[in-house]
């Protein structure tokens, strides 16, 4: 639940193994690790590592995205974006793979104002903006999140 080197050290190496195909699986099977990597996210030290392996255990994984969302994760998620151009685009980047193929997490981030907070990271540009771009075309997968996405249009 802390922070610090130790902790940060931990997300990178889970982030590691779960970048690959087998260790992502071993990886979204544990439940108190989704759990610990969602804690984490509030960490200053943590939270660019904590979003890295969030987002290769939800790669492709509708199901580790919803593990992920139960246990606050969307949400915490969202609350990252507005972050150093960094930690925002890593949040992005990790809410897109908890978002796909998951209408419900899509319903989720979109209530916990996440839409407004992608669009402006667009006007950013850079790898901040890719992954905003991401995340917003998951949003928009889902009839309520298109409407929120053609709201945002000035």
């Amino acid at each position: 639940r802390g922070g610090g080197e130790a902790a940060a050290s931990a997300a990178q190496a889970i982030a590691m193994i779960a970048g690959e195909t087998g260790g992502r699986d071993a990886v979204a099977a544990q439940t108190d690790a989704i759990r610990l990597l969602v804690g984490l996210l509030s960490s200053v030290e943590c939270a660019a590592q904590a979003c890295r392996a969030l987002m290769n255990i939800a790669l492709g994984s509708p199901a580790s995205g919803t593990a992920i969302a139960s246990a606050g994760g969307v949400e915490r998620l969202v609350a990252l974006l507005p972050s150093d151009a960094s930690v925002g685009a890593k949040a992005a980047g990790a809410l897109a793979n908890v978002l796909s193929s998951n209408d419900p997490n899509r319903v989720a981030a979109r209530e916990a104002g996440a839409v407004p907070l992608l669009v402006t990271m667009l006007r950013g540009g850079g790898e901040a903006a890719a992954s905003a771009a991401q995340a917003i075309a998951m949003i928009a997968g889902e009839t309520g999140g298109r409407d929120a996405v053609a709201a945002q249009t000035d």
